[in-house]
């Protein structure tokens, strides 16, 4: 048996290697208790939201040293892995607020 065939029919180096370079540049985040992959590095919060299928329209809040932060939309995180974030809709009682108790 060939060492090719030993590897699945994939020659190292080929697509194969690729594929795991690619998954070495990802690491794990956790999106409103649901962990989810993402690229190591500078991501903006919409794509943050984009990967953990957060509305848009959602505020975007990350968890520092257990203070929450809330991001804003064009804000950006570096990425290393284990960060922790949840959405939450936006708070729009200011802009409706009549005045009413």
């Amino acid at each position: 048996m060939s060492q090719e065939v030993k590897q699945g029919g994939v020659s190292p180096g080929k697509e194969k290697g690729r594929s795991d370079e690619h998954r070495q540049d990802e690491v794990e985040i956790v999106i409103n208790n649901t962990p989810r992959m993402i690229h190591r590095g500078h991501q903006a919060e919409q794509e943050i939201k984009r990967v953990g299928s957060v509305a848009l329209a959602d505020e975007l809040v990350q968890i520092v040293d257990g203070q929450l932060v809330v991001l804003a939309d064009s804000a950006a995180v570096v990425i290393k892995g284990g960060e922790r974030f949840l959405s939450q809709p936006r708070d729009s009682a200011s802009s409706h607020d009549d005045g009413r108790a």
